[in-house]
């Protein structure tokens, strides 16, 4: 069950993601989505001063990944550095402190090993 089903208002929606009237199908608009849902949907939540406080998240999270060697290749254009997907999965992100995440200490390995699905 997701976060908007159960009450918080500012959990993502299937479109902040997919769009409204053209649905990104997932594997042929991946390279879409992962350069543009960031910029319109991650961006601002990671960068919201109070959004972070609320949740306890860093807020300097989206600015650090853009100034990283990913960040910068993905916004280059390339097609095959790992992006924010890569890493914190799509339709299953948690938080790093949740021992099911993709980016839990426990799981880095598995994931970083991993990288080239963006799904």
């Amino acid at each position: 069950m997701n976060r908007m089903s159960k009450g918080n208002k500012e959990a993502p929606v299937c479109t902040d993601c997919h769009g409204e009237h053209n649905f990104f199908r997932i594997k042929s608009d991946l390279l879409f989505l992962a350069r543009n849902v960031s910029a319109r949907f991650a961006a601002p939540f990671h960068s919201s001063v109070t959004l972070t406080e609320k949740y306890g998240l860093a807020g300097d999270r989206f600015k650090t990944f853009s100034s990283s060697f990913h960040g910068l290749a993905t916004s280059s254009g390339s097609t095959e550095v790992a992006n924010c997907a890569s890493c914190h999965g799509v339709h299953n992100i948690k938080p790093s402190s949740d021992s099911t995440s993709l980016v839990h200490k426990s799981n880095l390995a598995t994931t970083c090993g991993n990288v080239t699905r963006s799904e």
